[in-house]
């Protein structure tokens, strides 16, 4: 496992762990191409609703003033980078 690997499964298991300390129910999807990592449900008054998470590595700024992440991925067929538009909230 590359560390990019690592790094993306060291978020989404901080992210998923906080989720269920929050009471929420906390979807897995079994499709890695799906463009999401994890999903929760929401109960509202009249449905039920999912909210997709796309989980992302930042780090700090150079002067520290903000975080920074890409915002998009890589296919591992190829060097395309493709976003998340309409795939994750």
């Amino acid at each position: 496992m590359g560390i990019t690997q690592q790094r993306g499964l060291e978020g989404e298991t901080a992210v998923l762990n906080r989720l269920v300390q929050l009471g929420y129910e906390v979807l897995v999807p079994w499709n890695r191409s799906l463009g999401y990592d994890l999903a929760y449900i929401v109960d509202n008054e009249e449905k039920r609703e999912f909210v997709r998470i796309q989980c992302k590595w930042a780090w700090l700024s150079k002067d520290g003033a903000c975080l920074v992440f890409n915002t998009s991925t890589a296919a591992e067929w190829g060097r395309k980078k493709h976003d998340y538009h309409g795939k994750a909230e």
